[in-house]
């Protein structure tokens, strides 16, 4: 099972289905975002099984289709080969 199937409601762990997310959420909390630069940051959704206590946490789509910010991340953080 992809570990993003989560986002669709079932645990990659445990196949549970008790999954919740603040994707809806405002942003708040340093959880809520990573910093790319001084200025530009990707925010992140979180998710949690309450069957088994998986957690995860995703870039939001629309920050992964910037290509400001892509390329801001390209030229500042490693990539791991």
């Amino acid at each position: 099972m992809s570990r993003t199937e989560i986002k669709k409601g079932k645990c990659p762990e445990c196949n549970g289905s008790q999954i919740y997310s603040n994707k809806s959420d405002a942003l708040r909390g340093e959880r809520s975002t990573i910093a790319i630069s001084s200025f530009k940051w990707f925010r992140l959704e979180s998710y949690v099984c309450l069957d088994c206590g998986f957690f995860a946490e995703f870039i939001k789509d629309e920050d992964l289709k910037d290509p400001k910010k892509i390329e801001k991340v390209k030229s500042n953080w490693q990539r791991v080969v």
